[in-house]
C-alpha cells in the first residue's frame, strides 16, 4: 500500500463509455448525496429516541456559557467527523486485509478547491470481483452505523451520543457506497471480474 497526499481520482469521463453513462452516474450521485444529507439527521434522531437520557451525556453542557457550549459542540462535531471519515475509509481498506500491502492499494487525499470539498479515498489494489466490490463498499456501513445501533439496542452499557453522531455521519456518507453496491449487485454475475491485477 502507498499513500498519496496529492492524489487524483480519474475523471468520470475517462471511465464511462458514453455521455448517457456519465449522466446516469451523476444522477445516482446526486440522489445518494440527498439521501445522505437527509439520512444523517434522521439517524441522529433515531439514536436520540432509542437512547436513555443518561447515556446521551448532555449533562456536560449544563451550566456552560453559550460560548463554552458552542466550543464544546464544535469540538465534539469535528472529532466525530474526523473519526467517521477516517474510520469509514479504513473499513474499506480492512474489508480485504490481504490487500492492504498490495503495491497497487492506495490510501489517498484528493485535494480540490475549495478545500472543504477535498476527500480521503481508498483504492484497493489487485483483482476485484463484483462480490468483492460489494463487500468492500458495505463494510463501513455495517461496522460504523449498523453495529453502534445494535449495541445501543442490546447492550447493557449503550454507546454515548458521540458514537451516535459517528454512526449518523457515517450512515450519510455510506449512501453513495450503498447505491454503488446496489448498482453492482443488480447487474452481472457475482464472480465477474471488474478489474484485473
Amino acid at each position: 500500500m502507498h499513500i498519496k497526499l496529492d492524489g487524483r481520482i480519474d475523471n468520470l469521463e475517462d471511465q464511462a463509455s458514453t455521455p448517457e453513462a456519465v449522466n446516469e452516474f451523476q444522477r445516482m450521485v446526486d440522489f445518494a448525496t440527498r439521501a445522505g444529507a437527509y439520512g444523517m439527521p434522521l439517524l441522529l434522531g433515531l439514536w436520540y429516541t432509542l437512547s436513555d437520557m443518561e447515556s446521551l451525556g448532555l449533562d456536560t453542557v449544563v451550566g456552560m456559557t453559550p460560548l463554552q457550549t458552542l466550543g464544546y459542540v464544535g469540538t465534539f462535531a469535528f472529532i466525530a467527523l474526523l473519526i467517521s471519515t477516517l474510520g469509514h475509509e479504513l473499513c474499506h481498506l480492512l474489508a480485504m486485509p490481504q490487500r492492504v500491502f498490495n503495491k497497487n492499494t492506495v490510501l489517498g487525499v484528493w485535494r480540490t478547491t475549495p478545500a472543504w470539498k477535498s476527500t480521503i479515498y481508498v483504492s484497493v489494489g489487485g483483482r476485484l470481483t463484483r462480490a468483492q466490490f460489494v463487500w468492500i463498499s458495505v463494510v463501513p456501513f455495517l461496522v460504523l452505523t449498523v453495529l453502534p445501533f445494535v449495541l445501543l439496542i442490546f447492550s447493557s452499557q449503550p454507546p454515548s451520543l458521540f458514537w451516535g453522531c459517528v454512526a449518523a455521519l457515517n450512515g450519510g456518507a455510506s449512501a453513495i457506497d450503498l447505491f454503488h453496491s446496489y448498482r453492482m449487485a443488480k447487474t452481472g454475475f457475482w464472480t465477474d471480474v471488474l478489474r484485473d491485477a
